[in-house]
């Protein structure tokens, strides 16, 4: 991972826990960058659908030279990635207008997550790499809305973007209901696995879907 992570925000500098978000962030996202390159080929465009700072598409670029694009409701762009601001339904694009699209750890957040795929599949002439946490109880459902509520509130502190913050949705489902979306959408499943560590008895899943 890059050893720079540009934070926009110009009272951050001033945070006493500074390095350790860096640290934290750093990691994070050097971890998914590690699993998203082995599916990427050079030189690929893709869409990162909810791609937040843009720190991994900036970092996936770095490393694969594809061409990426940020595609988001809001503006939390911490990167020099063109971004688009779109509705959350209609996503700007021509159909197969990218060869991959991403959503990492995103679609918990739509509210309607079958939406914002069949839209994913309509642009995308080649794969959605899917990244999801999944819940598999009641307590685990408790335990990722508290984690994911307090990792948005402080990712939007950084890019001081905190006011933006007044829909946040938590769809967690289990992996039986993301694949009876997959299969509803006409989308075939060709990889299934845990990217990333495991935290307790939360843990996250990567899905590669193509079209049928």
């Amino acid at each position: 991972m890059s050893e720079e992570l540009v934070i926009k925000n110009k009272y951050y500098r001033w945070s006493p826990i500074r390095f350790l978000v860096e640290k934290i962030i750093k990691d994070m996202n050097k971890r998914t960058v590690d699993f998203l390159e082995v599916f990427v080929q050079e030189g690929e465009k893709i869409i990162d659908i909810g791609g937040g700072g843009g720190w991994i598409s900036q970092e996936l670029q770095k490393r694969k030279n594809t061409k990426n694009t940020l595609l988001d409701v809001i503006d939390l762009n911490q990167t020099d990635l063109p971004l688009i601001i779109y509705d959350g339904e209609n996503m700007p694009f021509e159909d197969n207008a990218f060869d991959t699209a991403l959503l990492i750890c995103v679609l918990h957040h739509c509210q309607n997550p079958d939406e914002v795929l069949k839209e994913a599949k309509r642009i995308v002439r080649n794969k959605i790499i899917i990244i999801e946490n999944i819940s598999t109880s009641r307590f685990d459902r408790i335990t990722l809305c508290i984690k994911d509520a307090i990792t948005n509130i402080i990712f939007c502190f950084l890019v001081n973007s905190l006011k933006k913050i007044t829909n946040l949705p938590f769809h967690f489902k289990t992996v039986s209901e993301w694949e009876e979306i997959f299969d509803k959408l006409d989308l075939k499943v060709v990889y299934k696995k845990d990217p990333l560590p495991s935290v307790k008895s939360v843990h996250g899943i990567a899905f590669i879907v193509q079209k049928n």
